[in-house]
Formats: structure tokens, sequence, C-alpha cells
């Protein structure tokens, strides 16, 4: 168990947001399909925003609200993984829509095991 605040909970799901545009964005330099490019780019678009949508809501947040302690957090970080993620050049959409449903169906898993146990 480690101790943080709700403002460090909500900086560390800005960088996963941040780090799969990244990764959506260096995906779309190694895949061959055009198809598959221009999904990346779909994706690259959408976690972007949600990044800075966090960006957002984390500022709006009242001073005690942002600085209150929890006793739970991600049981696995995303990060590593999202950063060494590497697709073949051959890589159909098929293949980054599976890829997208494993990190989405995880990161949809953490959260729901938040909602559950904080106060």
């Amino acid at each position: 168990m480690r101790f943080q605040q709700i403002k460090e909970l909500l900086h560390y799901l800005e960088q996963v947001h941040h780090q799969l545009g990244l990764c959506y964005r260096r995906l779309g330099n190694q895949v061959d399909s055009e198809r598959c490019r221009m999904l990346l780019v779909y994706l690259q678009g959408r976690e972007d925003a949600a990044s800075v949508h966090l960006q957002e809501y984390a500022s709006q947040l009242g001073g005690p609200v942002r600085e209150t302690w929890l006793d739970q957090s991600f049981s696995e970080d995303m990060l590593p993984a999202i950063m060494r993620c590497e697709l073949p050049a051959s890589a159909r959409t098929e293949d980054i829509v599976a890829l997208v449903c494993r990190w989405e169906e995880q990161l949809i898993g953490e959260l729901g095991h938040l909602a559950r146990e904080c106060p």
C-alpha cells in the first residue's frame, strides 16, 4: 500500500494518457498501412484530449480536495509497458484495436478498483 495525494493520482493518470498519445504517434511512424496510421492519429488525438482534460480538472479542484491523502493507488505501473510498446510494420488495424482494448481494460479495472476502495 502506498499513500498518495489525489493530485498525485490525477498527475499519474495524466501521464498515462500523455504517454499513450506519444506511443500512438511513435507507432504511426512504424506501421506501413495507411488505415493503421489514420487509426493511430485518431487515438493520439483522443489521448492528448484526455490528458488536457485531466490537467484542467486538476486545476479546478479545490486545494483541500487536491491535497487529500489516499491509502490506495494503482496496483501496476502502466507507463513502462506503454513506453516499450512496439508494432511490426505489417500490423493490422485489428492488432492495434486489440492492443488499445488491453490498455483500456487495464485502466478501467484500476479506476474501478480505486472507485470501490477509496472513501
